[in-house]
């Protein structure tokens, strides 16, 4: 489980998402915002190594991780032709 630290000055601007791109041409198709609290549920699913909060990295969503994502984030079923990723933005 991530800890949760508030003293890391980088997380108040840091904002998370489940996002999608089209195989076909690897443009963003859709983004879903993730909670710092639903990241801390979802965070066990990735090998991010040493990126504790996952913010350097884009983690690819394997198939096996779908049903609790689903649970956790609230979203619906993986579509054909997707590939879903969890990536961490700077926010303003």
């Amino acid at each position: 489980m991530v800890k949760d630290t508030a003293t890391d000055a980088s997380l108040p601007h840091t904002r998370w998402a489940l996002v999608s791109y089209r195989d076909s041409d690897e443009f963003l198709n859709d983004e879903t915002p993730i909670t710092r609290e639903q990241l801390t549920q979802v965070w066990t699913f990735f090998d991010h190594g040493d990126d504790e909060w996952m913010q350097r990295g884009c983690y690819p969503v394997t198939s096996g991780n779908w049903p609790r994502l689903q649970e956790i984030l609230r979203c619906g079923p993986p579509q054909p032709g997707l590939s879903y990723f969890v990536e961490a933005f700077a926010a303003g």
